[in-house]
């Protein structure tokens, strides 16, 4: 059975925004080693996450 977001024309084009989204920002995510970040490198790409999402 489907979601209503699936069956909703304006709600699945917000979920495609949303997937779209996920994919460059995993990948930003996926490119970092968080273990070795300083607290300001880590600031600095929350921020650009951000910035990838808000898009």
């Amino acid at each position: 059975m489907a979601s209503r977001s699936e069956t909703l024309p304006l709600f699945a084009a917000a979920a495609e925004k949303v997937e779209e989204a996920r994919d460059p920002v995993q990948a930003e995510i996926e490119a970092n080693d968080v273990d070795a970040l300083t607290t300001r490198d880590a600031i600095e790409i929350l921020y650009r996450l951000k910035r990838m999402v808000d898009e």
